[in-house]
């Protein structure tokens, strides 16, 4: 016969292995690559679209992208949508951030 006792340490035994669980779940980030997959596609007009598909629950920011050209640095060139601005409380400052709706920019080059 279940007592009181039983039943109250089933439910603390069930509630902490949802609670590990999802702690575990937490720390299991996607790899850059796979959390922001990038596609380039040159058009006639002698420019890039680059278009980031980025993942669910991610957020690319806008002064972590940095774009190389044979060594040289062109990310000044390239010419960005709107980005979302929102606080960030690991860096306790507000940020610019793409999500996955957000996420083409376009480059021309000559």
């Amino acid at each position: 016969m279940n007592t009181i006792k039983d039943q109250f340490l089933k439910v603390i035994t069930l509630l902490l292995f949802i609670f590990f669980t999802n702690l575990t779940q937490a720390n299991n980030f996607l790899e850059p690559d796979d959390a922001f997959k990038l596609s380039a596609i040159a058009t006639p007009e002698k420019s890039v679209h680059l278009n980031w598909t980025i993942a669910s629950g991610y957020s690319l920011y806008k002064e972590k992208i940095h774009l190389l050209l044979n060594g040289v640095e062109v990310t000044k060139q390239l010419q960005f949508p709107n980005v979302i601005t929102k606080h960030d409380i690991n860096f306790n400052r507000k940020v610019d951030v793409y999500h996955e709706a957000d996420s083409t920019t376009k480059c021309n080059f000559e």
